[in-house]
Formats: C-alpha cells, sequence, structure tokens
C-alpha cells in the first residue's frame, strides 16, 4: 500500500494559541491540535479506547487525559499511561512563516507495522490483554 502524506494547515500560531485545542479534518480522521506550554501538539482526535473526542479532554504537565474514561496520553508521543488503553497516533508539526502545518499519513499507511509491533511487544511483557497467534 503507498503511503499518502498530506499537509494540512491548520492555522497561525496565534490562532492555535488563543483556541487552545483545535480540531481539523485530516482526509481519513479528525485531527486535535493543542496548544500547552508553548508547545503545539497534534494527535489523532478519536481515544482508541471507545472513540470519544480528544479535544474535549484536559491537558496538563504534557499529558492529555480523555474524560469519558480517564485514559492517559503522552502529547508528544501518543503513548498511553494506561495498559487498557492504547497509544493514539501522534503527528509532526511545523511551524512556517507563522502558520501550523501538520503532516499525516493517510489510508492507514503504517498501521499494520504499528499493530505489529505492539502484539509483539505485549507477548514479549506477557500482557494478558493481549492476544495473537504466533
Amino acid at each position: 500500500m503507498a503511503q499518502d502524506t498530506q499537509r494540512i494547515r491548520v492555522g497561525t500560531v496565534e490562532e492555535v494559541k488563543q483556541h487552545g485545542t483545535m480540531v481539523v479534518a485530516g482526509s481519513d480522521r479528525p485531527l486535535a491540535v493543542f496548544y500547552h506550554q508553548d508547545q503545539i501538539y497534534a494527535v489523532d482526535n478519536r481515544c482508541p479506547h471507545m472513540g470519544f473526542p480528544l479535544h474535549r479532554g484536559t491537558t496538563q504537565d504534557g499529558i492529555l487525559t480523555c474524560h469519558w474514561h480517564h485514559a492517559r496520553f503522552d502529547l508528544a508521543s501518543g503513548c498511553t499511561f494506561d495498559l487498557w488503553a492504547d497509544d493514539i497516533p501522534s503527528y509532526p508539526v511545523e511551524i512556517r512563516d507563522g502558520a501550523v502545518w501538520v503532516t499525516v499519513q493517510s489510508n492507514g499507511s503504517g498501521a499494520m507495522q504499528r499493530w505489529q509491533r505492539r502484539l509483539r511487544a505485549g507477548r514479549d511483557q506477557n500482557l494478558r490483554l493481549v492476544q495473537g497467534n504466533k
């Protein structure tokens, strides 16, 4: 499957800063863009636990908390702090001429490799929440 890279303009740095959180449409998923501690972060707007919109969550100390079931994620990497939740995709953010741009791999590119890595890690750590056949 070919990778389809898309650059999405979010708005100006000042707009993102003023709003704190903005949601923009990607080609195949909504993106939540956060201004937090003088940095801008972009993640998939859907909580992997049950799909709750993450832009309704809160950020503190670099951690995004989903308010539905309190799943917690690192804003910079998308990694979860809770074993029962999965990681969220995070996306590179670039500032050019005062505008915020997010680079997204659309059509699920890399998803298979990501899930295979998660499955191997779960097996290696003997996590009973992860199942798979060898």
